[in-house]
């Protein structure tokens, strides 16, 4: 294991998944990459539910950047605009998603507050 402090792989493990996020579509990150990380998640003590907010959070992110992201290609068709333009302006609405993710990283109660009192 490359660390056992829970931040240090909680960080290296979205920094995969917006990599993956580039190239291979939500659900099927989804459905391979879960069974893997689930065990070491729990292992380390990360909260599931905070676990899957972050995950699927990390591969939105994916999907909305280049070279692959679907999203952002749906976007430049349903526009009618260039995709160099949709790429352009979407800079700023990443910005502030990855800004989200961190805060989420770092305050993991803003994610589980709910579900902790059910």
């Amino acid at each position: 294991m490359l660390s056992t402090n829970p931040l240090v792989i909680l960080i290296i493990i979205n920094i995969f998944l917006l990599l993956i996020g580039f190239f291979i579509p939500v659900m099927v990150s989804i459905n391979i990459f879960t069974p893997i990380l689930v065990p070491v998640i729990t292992q380390l003590g990360i909260d599931p539910v905070f676990f899957g907010v972050i995950m699927v959070l990390n591969l939105m992110i994916g999907m909305l950047t280049p070279p692959f992201g679907i999203v952002l290609f749906t976007l430049a068709k349903v526009s009618d605009e260039p995709t160099e333009h949709v790429i352009r302006e979407m800079w700023p609405f990443i910005g502030i998603l990855v800004v989200a993710l961190a805060i989420l990283i770092a305050f993991p109660q803003l994610v589980t507050f709910i579900p902790d009192h059910l």
